[in-house]
């Protein structure tokens, strides 16, 4: 049973509507055991209006406001962040991490080059490996962050909104960049983020089972649930599902951090 998750988002995200309390109180109500609240910074992107830019030092005094409240309501609450990776800013994301000591602290990559896949500009003038390669690319790159992190955030986001017949790709298509991306966080003892924000796959994960299944293959073992809500509607949402998956798979706990601490949870 998933009694965690490790990818949520309050209205200090520019895409979030979410007040903080009451996501936490609807993870007690839902049987959540232990909550990461993980907002964007996404340093410096076109995407996100200079208004509303995460504001780092009232984000982390709020959110850690709500440790004991989170406790009183049966659930242990980790600050986080989910950190994009953005390369030119990299010293100033190295500053921020030292400086605010978040729990938990999800890489991700949303941009390529300037340009977020989430968004049609991305994917124009691109074939579909194109767009999928130069993605995986920045990924395998993002695992050189000079900074904390605690795991690597949704591996297959740039097929959330890619507009491709075949939405879909086969580990066969990128099995050798995938293998050096796996490699790589296995030996660095990062967490894989397991993301249930995937709509219309038969796996309804991200990254996808085959690449769980390798991973699992090349000997790694540290993996998380995330839903990525952004609303109380989601939170938790298909945590039965993976919990199975991963459990056929083989996998026989949750990698959770406190204090950038790692600990394991039973599935």
């Amino acid at each position: 049973m998933i009694i965690s998750d490790f990818h949520t988002h309050t209205d200090f995200s520019s895409d979030s509507l979410q007040n903080p309390e009451e996501l936490i109180l609807h993870a007690s109500k839902i049987g959540l055991k232990y909550l990461a609240i993980t907002d964007h910074f996404d340093n410096g992107s076109a995407y996100v209006p200079k208004d509303k830019q995460l504001d780092l030092k009232k984000y982390y005094q709020t959110i850690s406001s709500y440790v004991e409240f989170a406790k009183q309501n049966n659930v242990e609450l980790a600050v986080g962040i989910e950190m994009g990776y953005v390369p030119d800013k990299n010293q100033q994301n190295t500053d921020i991490i030292n400086t605010y000591p978040f729990d938990y602290v999800i890489n991700s990559v949303h941009e390529v080059n300037g340009v977020d896949c989430y968004f049609e500009e991305y994917y124009q003038g691109k074939e579909r490996f194109e767009s999928y390669i130069k993605y995986f690319q920045a990924v395998l790159s993002s695992l050189d962050a000079p900074y904390y992190y605690s795991s690597i955030g949704h591996i297959g986001y740039v097929i959330r909104k890619a507009p491709y017949k075949q939405v879909q790709y086969q580990y066969s298509e990128f099995g050798n960049i995938l293998d050096k991306i796996l490699i790589k966080i296995i030996k660095q003892d990062i967490i894989l983020e397991v993301n249930s924000s995937i709509n219309g796959l038969d796996d309804k994960v991200i990254p996808s089972l085959e690449v769980i299944k390798r991973y699992y293959e090349l000997g790694g073992r540290l993996v998380t649930f995330g839903s990525d809500a952004h609303s109380i509607l989601r939170l938790g949402e298909k945590k039965e599902h993976v919990c199975k998956l991963l459990k056929d798979i083989g996998f026989k706990s949750l990698a959770l951090v406190k204090s950038r601490k790692l600990f394991e949870i039973e599935l």
